[in-house]
């Protein structure tokens, strides 16, 4: 029995722990964004053990992480990665620098760290000073690069030369091949040290309107997840995760090194003149004023020291930053603001020290109270700016990010203006339609009634007259009497067919499972009875099923059908046949036959009303039931066509909507 209790109990505590295992495993689950990374753009986008590394792709894992989102990334060429970006095929791209270009075709989060381009060529080549010198050089970008733009953009130079990767560029400069290289400077020097190359040096120039300004970009109107980057940024930069990977990725660099030797003597005749004013300083300064000033600057000291800690997740350049970014303490007491807060905000009365509107001082708070990241939206002057209002954690003061959304507030404004302006036209569109549709019945009914009565006078007095005359009149009289019989006749059935034609869209189809192969079988069997002298072969598929309007769709195959019937009247082994096929994951229906056929430089009448590609003595016919074919396939939201040659016969092609299975 004991025995027997301890298994129940280790089976009961088993269960329990695959149950828990089973809840933490679907708990973690979380969805996976798609990105890229380039092969070798160093250090923000480079390979590792044949995975995407580099500080710009853990930053993109660090903040999807931070909203509790996964990322997998694909490694490949830039021009590539940047088309799939453009074509949905991925959900951000982590590195990519902000130009008119790529504004059209993409939405950017704040700009992360703004750097500068470079031109680089080789050692000892002193033909080129400036950007100006380009113009009759060869220049190497990369395909898709924002330097690629630039150069077009700012026609630099008439020899461009586009290759895959910098790495490539950097190798064809080295050999001696091409002029220069245009790239992010940064990047250039990491490359360049890591390829070994030792005969390139970057021109000690300032590219002043090549300036990359790298975000993070998604596909253009991906707003939900341009929000969701942008809230994940702020984390990692408020909680110190942006500075340790900035200082990971970013060490001290020692491009070029000195000896104990060579660093004296750069650097004795600055120290020494500033050693010899600080003892003089000191003599002549008494201990007391010494201690209080010492002091003073500890205190100092200590608190630049703590501002600059503090200050470094708002971002590693944040005077070079294009958008407005501020430090705000508890009411809206501003503690720190850079240049494009100035110029594109605030006044200069606006210091720092100042207090921001009630409206800051209330978002500003409740960020603090409640430890959560707010979003406002502003129009200051003539521009409108969206601020992420982001609180530093254990903090007295919040981040401020801004970015102008002013473009895309007129587009969406203007969108709404258009969308209101159609649905007012659909509307007045509509009316119209209705009032018409009214005149279109009552015309019906003056039809149904009004014409049929004097055409059926006409059709049955000739009839009479010609029975009760025809020994008695002329031949040439009962023959007019004849054909104004016949005219009669065919303007009759003209007007039921033009009834007809009009009443179809009057009414919704109503849509029922259809066996299509009974249909046409009926209707075979319907015109073997009428002309029981024509031999004529019909092979009619099993099990040709759709769902649509059952009396419309059986009118569809009497014309079609009956066509066929028709135009094979003048072959000797004539043959219908009525089946299906699967064309682009669709079932098609087709009726094929092997009779008169026609020329397909006339396809576009086939369907029109009163169109005929046959005489009416060779074909008798009113030249309108594949009009109303083509209206009955349009209302089911189908497809008809026709292929055909002279004398080969013709198939004619229809599909309604949803037949995908």
């Amino acid at each position: 029995m004991n025995r027997l209790n301890k298994f129940y109990l280790f089976l009961i505590s088993f269960t329990i722990f695959l149950f828990i295992g089973t809840f933490e495993l679907c708990a973690d689950e979380r969805l996976v964004i798609k990105s890229g990374s380039e092969f070798d753009y160093p250090p923000f986008c480079i390979v590792t053990n044949g995975k995407a590394d580099g500080f710009s792709v853990e930053l993109l894992r660090a903040t999807l992480n931070a909203v509790n989102l996964d990322v997998e990334f694909q490694v490949g060429a830039w021009a590539d990665l940047k088309d799939a970006l453009k074509e949905g095929k991925i959900d951000v791209l982590p590195l990519v620098g902000r130009t008119p270009e790529r504004e059209a075709i993409f939405d950017f989060t704040f700009t992360y760290l703004p750097l500068n381009g470079a031109i680089f060529l080789r050692k000892g080549d002193f033909r080129i000073k400036n950007i100006t010198d380009l113009a009759d050089k060869e220049v190497i970008v990369m395909k898709g690069d924002n330097a690629e733009e630039y150069v077009i953009r700012q026609n630099i130079s008439s020899h461009i030369i586009s290759v895959k990767t910098y790495s490539e560029a950097m190798k064809l400069l080295a050999s001696g091949k091409h002029d220069a290289v245009i790239a992010q400077r940064i990047m250039g020097l990491y490359l360049i040290k890591d390829l070994g190359i030792t005969n390139i040096v970057p021109l000690e120039y300032e590219i002043s309107g090549f300036r990359q300004d790298f975000s993070f970009a998604v596909q253009e109107g991906n707003i939900k997840l341009l929000k969701t980057l942008d809230e994940g940024l702020s984390k990692v930069m408020s909680d110190g995760t942006f500075e340790r990977l900035h200082h990971k990725w970013f060490p001290p660099y020692n491009f070029q090194k000195f000896t104990i030797k060579e660093a004296l003597v750069l650097t004795l005749p600055v120290i020494l003149p500033a050693f010899i004013i600080i003892l003089l300083i000191l003599f002549f300064i008494s201990r007391a004023e010494l201690k209080r000033k010492t002091h003073s600057l500890l205190v100092e000291i200590e608190a630049r020291k703590k501002a600059e800690i503090e200050s470094r997740d708002l971002s590693r350049f944040p005077e070079e930053n294009p958008n407005p970014v501020l430090r705000l303490q508890k009411d809206a007491k501003i503690i720190y603001r850079n240049n494009a807060a100035v110029n594109c905000l605030f006044s200069e009365g606006n210091a720092v020290g100042s207090r921001l509107s009630d409206l800051w001082k209330y978002e500003v708070n409740k960020a603090l109270d409640t430890n959560n990241i707010r979003l406002l939206e502003a129009e200051i002057s003539d521009r409108i700016f969206e601020f992420t209002i982001s609180p530093v954690k254990e903090g007295e003061y919040v981040n401020v990010y801004g970015r102008d959304i002013t473009l895309g507030k007129k587009a969406q404004q203007e969108l709404e203006e258009t969308n209101r302006t159609l649905e007012n036209k659909v509307k007045e569109r509509t009316k119209e339609l209705e009032i018409l549709n009214n005149d279109l019945k009552a015309f019906n009914y003056s039809v149904s009634h009004d014409l049929r009565t004097p055409l059926r006078s006409l059709s049955g007095f000739s009839t009479v007259l010609i029975d009760k005359h025809t020994n008695s009149l002329p031949a040439e009289d009962i023959d007019l009497l004849k054909r104004i019989n016949i005219s009669a006749l065919r303007m009759g059935k003209i007007i039921d067919s033009l009834l007809r034609l009009s009443q179809i869209t009057q009414n919704k189809p109503l849509a029922v499972n259809i066996d299509i192969s009974s249909i046409a079988k009926n209707i075979a069997k319907s015109l073997k009875d009428h002309e029981p002298d024509r031999k004529v072969e019909f092979i009619i598929q099993e099990g040709l099923n759709t769902f649509a309007d059952e009396e419309l769709i059986m009118l569809v195959l009497e014309n079609i059908i009956g066509n066929a019937w028709k135009f094979t009247e003048r072959v000797d082994d004539p043959k219908i046949e009525i089946g299906s096929k699967r064309i682009e994951n669709n079932t098609v229906f087709f009726v094929r036959d092997n009779g008169s056929g026609f020329n397909m430089e006339y396809k576009d009448k086939l369907f029109e009303a009163f169109q005929r590609l046959h005489g009416p003595k060779e074909f008798p016919g009113l030249g309108i039931g594949l009009a109303i074919v083509k209206r009955i396939i349009v209302l089911h939201g189908g497809k008809i066509w026709a292929e055909s040659e002279p004398d080969k016969g013709a198939t004619f092609y229809f599909s309604f909507m949803n037949n995908t299975g």
